[in-house]
């Protein structure tokens, strides 16, 4: 039992690390410093996605991994598929994030196609998210655009 305290000391820290970037009070200082700076806040929001987005195909990559990992790599796998068995945790941790990219892109290139059913899941369900990401990305992003010179036409204006 005393041996998870360093687990869930890390879990906290992750936790304190999402929040202090783009949950709670911390949004308001960074917008406060931005203000300062003579910043524009678009470039803060266009970051705090970028960071979300990233964070996010960590996670799934981490997951996909997960999934021929908890398989033992056995010929089932995509590790074992794309021969990566015997090769370093990072050099596999690459190659998931990889996948993860190129699936959340729409890419999706074939050369690490999911082979088990857990996989298909994944793979099923992150095309869904990657669908919706670029919605929300188009639309979000195309805000932050029209109001990134709105400061500068209002002061024309005037």
């Amino acid at each position: 039992m005393l041996l998870r305290l360093p687990k869930l000391y890390r879990l906290f820290q992750i936790f304190k690390a999402i929040k202090y970037l783009g949950f709670g009070n911390s949004r308001q200082k960074v917008s406060k410093i931005f203000k300062r700076l003579n910043l524009n806040i678009g470039l803060f929001r266009m970051l705090r996605v970028l960071m979300n987005v990233f964070f996010l195909t960590h996670l799934v990559a981490c997951l996909w991994f997960f999934s021929a990992k908890i398989n033992n790599f056995d010929p089932s796998t995509w590790v074992y598929k794309a021969k990566l068995v015997d090769d370093s945790s990072m050099t596999q941790y690459v190659a998931a994030l990889y996948w993860t990219i190129q699936t959340l892109t729409t890419v999706g290139y074939g050369d690490i196609p999911p082979e088990n059913l857990a996989e298909w899941i994944i793979s099923s369900i992150w095309m869904l998210i990657g669908i919706a990401f670029y919605s929300f990305a188009v639309g979000y992003l195309s805000t932050i655009l029209t109001n990134f010179g709105q400061g500068s036409s209002l002061f024309q204006v005037k």
